[in-house]
């Protein structure tokens, strides 16, 4: 009996100025490069008018396998909506997001941080010690991400919380893993060797550009410079031998977007081609900074273009950041504030959802107990975990769907009643182009 495929809703179909045809699953997330003439005919073809019978040849049956040709009867949004039920119920692992402190070294021009409170006292440090002890028979995973503020400036708290766990990880036998965004201004060999100890192997460091533009932007809080200490820093880093991930975030606005090649260049002298490390490009935000709404910053609308244009240029020196190839993986644009089993906790122990709106009261969930147990409010909680794409007409149409789910920034579904879609939406093809260095699968004719 005869077999009748189609091409699935969520696959894209791209071809650069070079004429590579670029393939790419949002469900499955598997992407192919194609660059065969005759090849290209053939699966442009089958795209088109779909297959009437079972697959004849390697071609079709790799179409079939990475989900770019489906089954006629599939309901693929059903499948969609069947992938986010399964993680929205695991209980298999959890995230936790710590602030050590909201206090920070830093005046960044842009930021949001209010630095009200200190370092989070040590019966909060318990409390969350005793919470991961409640958790620990029953996951297999276990992440903690540490934040602030500047972090490394409660590095006592970070000390004392992950030894703990540390342990606790190998009693019960799960997997420990932890991260760090800081701005790596304190952080010299000595400290790193100490993190990496402590499981911390994921760390995000801010470079806004080469030294002067930097300066200008992110400086300390008596208005000094900070450039040349977190390069000294990184030289430390990159010379030691340990297991780790460093990103390199650079923010630009339109005052410092021209310079990113001049970091480039500087960074890629001495991490000379070092995988550990990994460079990526965002547009700084008005996210609520003192100064942010004076920063001529990029529209939206163009900001990824312009991030895609300087994260080109970086391609030639450093892999592709895994910051943009998990955007694309299925369910890679969701927000961790959208998922039940994650949470942020403050230095003075209240429970959020989202770490960008602590003031905002629907992000207020409660506080943590001091047996660890969480005192929160239901209904704030079930607002943040059901925004999402199940009845938004805009969203079920999407072929971003599987990447987002909705879900993108649950706060904006829940404040303003629309569709919050990611940047990725409006330069997909452009980031394709960007990542197909990694293509799954390189589809070669038959």
């Amino acid at each position: 009996m005869y077999k009748k495929y189609r091409k699935s809703r969520y696959t894209i179909k791209h071809e650069t100025q070079e004429g590579t045809l670029i393939l790419f699953n949002t469900f499955s997330g598997a992407i192919a490069t194609i660059e065969d003439v005759k090849t290209k005919e053939k699966v442009k073809t089958i795209l088109r008018e779909g297959l009437l019978c079972e697959p004849a040849n390697e071609l079709e049956t790799e179409l079939i396998n990475q989900h770019f040709l489906v089954h006629h009867s599939t309901d693929e949004n059903r499948l969609v909506d069947l992938m986010r039920d399964m993680e929205k119920n695991r209980k298999d692992h959890y995230e936790l997001i710590l602030y050590s402190t909201e206090e920070c070294n830093f005046r960044c021009v842009y930021c949001f941080e209010k630095f009200l409170r200190g370092e989070m006292p040590k019966e909060i440090q318990q409390a969350i010690i005793k919470h991961i002890l409640r958790k620990a028979p029953h996951i297999n995973s276990l992440n903690i991400a540490w934040f602030g503020g500047e972090p490394l400036e409660g590095v006592n708290v970070i000390r004392n919380i992950n030894k703990e766990v540390k342990e606790i990880s190998k009693k019960f036998g799960f997997t420990f893993n932890s991260g760090i965004t800081t701005n790596g201004y304190e952080l010299d060999e000595n400290l790193f060797r100490e993190l990496v100890d402590l499981n911390i192997i994921q760390y995000q460091i801010t470079l806004d550009g080469p030294k002067d533009t930097h300066d200008t932007h992110r400086i300390l809080k008596d208005g000094g410079p900070t450039f040349d200490r977190i390069i000294n820093n990184l030289k430390s880093i990159q010379k030691t031998d340990l297991e780790f991930k460093v990103l390199i975030r650079s923010n630009f606005d339109k005052t410092n977007k021209d310079r990113m090649q001049e970091l480039i260049e500087l960074l890629s002298e001495f991490l000379n081609g070092d995988e550990r490390f990994q460079l990526y490009f965002k547009p700084v935000q008005n996210y609520g900074g003192t100064s942010a709404k004076d920063l001529p910053l990029y529209d939206p609308k163009e900001s990824f273009k312009v991030m895609s244009e300087v994260q080109k240029r970086a391609h030639c020196y450093f892999p592709t950041s895994t910051e943009l190839l998990s955007s694309l993986d299925p369910m890679g644009s969701v927000c961790y504030a959208g998922l039940p089993n994650s949470f942020a906790i403050g230095a003075d122990g209240t429970i959020y959802k989202c770490t960008l709106e602590l003031d905002e009261p629907l992000n207020q969930l409660g506080k943590i107990r001091g047996d660890g147990t969480f005192d929160i409010d239901e209904d704030k909680l079930t607002l943040w975990i059901t925004a999402d794409a199940k009845d938004d007409r805009q969203c079920n149409s999407c072929i971003l769907k599987p990447t987002c789910q909705g879900m993108h920034c649950p706060l904006i579904r829940i404040k303003e009643q629309r569709s919050p879609c990611p940047p990725l939406k409006k330069g997909i093809r452009t980031a394709l182009e960007l990542v197909t260095v990694y293509a799954g699968i390189d589809i070669k004719n038959d």
